[in-house]
């Protein structure tokens, strides 16, 4: 049973209809957190069929705008998890277009993880390696970004996620990963089997340019 987190914020409302109809598809269970300041994104998005939580966050301080809207809607969701009956729990991000057959991938890449926490598809071009694309082979990683990532429920359970005043460019998923390579023995992973489209704005832009 698949948990699909998806947080989000009406800057990414350029791509809605096409994340989420893709999504939709994968057979999975989506549960949305938005953190738009007002409702009117929410109730888009609850038009589409969707179950949406409205995830309120104070617009300061703005120099970490971003970094909190992330860090509350994920920890919602991560919660929402922890609460029910499912199994696994993915992130995605979105703006990422995932393989309609996600499920099934993801299942793949189980049984050939070793004491794993994470295991992520590619999606970002400007970190992972795309000549992986389309190989059914796991590599081993420092870090696991969250646009396409499936975690483990229990370092879910040890591990919330988080971002750090003292380095505010480091995400809660790289916050996350961080402790899982300190403080557990557990592997993170890449997976080439699963490639996807990122559908950002632009070099680097991660969504949050816009708040």
């Amino acid at each position: 049973m698949y948990f699909i987190a998806v947080y989000t914020n009406k800057v990414k409302d350029y791509c809605d209809k096409k994340f989420f109809d893709r999504l939709q598809q994968t057979g999975g269970d989506i549960f949305v957190a938005d953190n738009t300041p007002s409702m009117t994104y929410t109730k888009k998005l609850r038009k589409m069929g969707l179950e949406v939580d409205h995830i309120p966050v104070s617009a300061t301080p703005k120099k970490t705008l971003f970094q909190r809207n992330v860090q509350t809607s994920v920890n919602h969701l991560r919660d929402k998890f922890l609460a029910s009956d499912y199994e696994h729990f993915i992130i995605v991000e979105s703006d990422v277009l995932v393989p309609k057959n996600l499920l099934n991938l993801f299942d793949r890449a189980r049984i050939l993880a070793d004491e794993w926490a994470a295991i992520g598809g590619l999606y970002h071009r400007s970190v992972h390696d795309f000549n992986h694309a389309g190989i059914d082979r796991l590599y081993k990683t420092h870090c696991v970004l969250s646009g396409c990532t499936l975690y483990h429920r229990d370092m879910l359970q040890l591990f919330n996620f988080r971002w750090s005043d003292s380095n505010i460019g480091m995400f809660p998923d790289a916050c996350w990963s961080h402790d899982i390579i300190t403080h557990t023995n557990k592997n993170l992973y890449d997976y080439g089997g699963i490639a996807c489209e990122h559908m950002d704005k632009g070099w680097g832009d991660r969504g949050h340019k816009d708040l």
